[in-house]
């Protein structure tokens, strides 16, 4: 299978300042935003307040036409108030736009309520102890395009507010280049993707209680996650992107198919790519934080390699046959081992994979002859009795792949579930892995 990926070495200028800005710690990104607009003698506050009857705009570089506010130059705009039928729509070139939210709900029974067309770069930040709500379209089962925030460039989301999204069109937050979400409360009901990204989606910081009627965060090239609080209560797919890397946060994800999908994007089937794309090996790497998936899919999926690092990872994964706690792409040469952390994958046996002899961690994988019921407790102990792990089954399966730093090649393990008491000799780096 051929996959095709975006080069970063191929981004204009433009990104790479931006990417650069991003790289900052959201505190200080926040300071540079504020410094750069004091130093700047024409730079000032404009107050857009929204009310159901009227728009009142308080400052210059906005202006109000029937429902819709414009902001046609770059700088530093707050929003509060309520109104039902509106939308900010951002139309200014090569210029940041700073949108802060300060207690504003908008709503936009036709589209998005924020529509960024044109800027250099947008920051929303969400003003410490406000709360915000956006929507788009209406609770009727409607459909349509685009996002409730909706930007055609790059996006960035910081500060210490909340923000809840209600997206009964399509998608909740959506960037066609690139999002950073550095820090807030977020909510997001979405009947498309809950968070979409096109370049890349970057989260740093956060709490995120997500809905989707497709995925929960996708980006169609990287993902890249080192902080953070999620829960996914409902999605397709819990995260999605071509390149996943984990490398810290606190995950419980709920997924009808996949619960994190390493895979060739939506372009991987393009019949003439442009010359920014490169053919690049979907790759899903965790190297820290704790996650908990439930995944009626494969809870763990590479279209290539899959490699754990670091962290702790628990799958309660599918009860049927065709899906797997772990699955990678051996058809395209890709790789499944681990070097670091704890894993936990427990479900079906009919595709259950397990990590490779040339991990530098040492696991075993045990495949049952009649499975056990959910609410089985699953307690693993080294041969003295010492437990490595406990956990309760939340549904019915038939293998158990578990490794941890503790687990020692030479030695011997037991294993309890439910009624069944198992003994593991860790004969190999990888026990209990089919011969290739």
């Amino acid at each position: 299978m051929v996959i095709k990926m975006k080069s970063r070495q191929n981004y204009d200028k433009k990104h790479t300042a931006f990417l650069g800005l991003l790289a900052l710690p959201v505190g200080i990104l926040t300071l540079l935003w504020f410094v750069m607009w004091e130093n700047d003698a024409e730079t000032e506050l404009t107050v857009i307040s929204l009310r159901q009857d009227a728009i009142d705009i308080s400052g210059k570089g906005a202006e109000a036409d029937g429902k819709r506010v414009t902001i046609e130059q770059g700088g530093h705009y707050r929003l509060e108030g309520m109104r039902e039928d509106g939308q900010i729509y951002v139309d200014c070139e090569d210029e940041m736009v700073l949108l802060e939210l300060g207690g504003v709900e908008l709503c936009n029974p036709e589209g998005a309520a924020i529509y960024i067309e044109h800027a250099e770069y947008t920051t929303i930040l969400l003003a410490e102890g406000t709360e915000n709500y956006l929507r788009s379209g209406r609770d009727d089962g409607s459909k349509g395009e685009g996002a409730a925030v909706y930007a055609e460039e790059d996006l960035c989301i910081s500060g210490e507010g909340s923000l809840r999204v209600a997206a009964h069109l399509n998608n909740g937050i959506q960037s066609k280049a690139g999002l950073r979400i550095d820090g807030g409360s977020i909510e997001v009901e979405a009947s498309g993707h809950a968070v979409k990204g096109k370049d890349y989606v970057t989260i740093a910081g956060g709490e995120f209680r997500l809905s989707a009627g497709k995925k929960g965060i996708q980006a169609k090239y990287e993902l890249y996650i080192t902080g953070g609080k999620f829960l996914i209560e409902e999605s397709e797919e819990g995260l999605e992107a071509n390149q996943v890397i984990i490398e810290g946060g606190i995950f419980d994800i709920t997924a009808e198919d996949d619960g994190i999908n390493a895979n060739g994007g939506e372009d991987k089937q393009k019949k003439k790519p442009s010359e920014e794309i490169v053919e690049t090996m979907p790759n899903l790497i965790i190297k820290g934080g704790m996650l908990h998936i439930d995944a009626e899919g494969d809870g763990l999926d590479s279209n290539g390699n899959l490699l754990i690092e670091g962290g702790e990872l628990v799958i309660d994964g599918p009860t049927k046959d065709d899906n797997g706690p772990l699955d990678y792409g051996k058809e395209n040469d890709g790789a499944c081992r681990i070097q670091g952390g704890t894993v936990l994958a427990i479900g079906s046996s009919g595709m259950a994979e397990t990590f490779d002899e040339k991990s530098e961690q040492c696991s075993f994988r045990y495949l049952f002859d009649e499975p056990y019921e959910a609410g089985s407790e699953i307690v693993i102990t080294d041969a003295d009795g010492n437990e490595l792990y406990r956990h309760i089954a939340a549904k019915t399966g038939a293998s158990v792949v578990f490794s941890s730093p503790e687990l020692v090649q030479g030695k011997t393990y037991m294993m309890r579930v439910g009624e069944q008491h198992i003994e593991i000799v860790q004969d190999s780096v990888s026990t209990g892995k089919d011969s290739d």
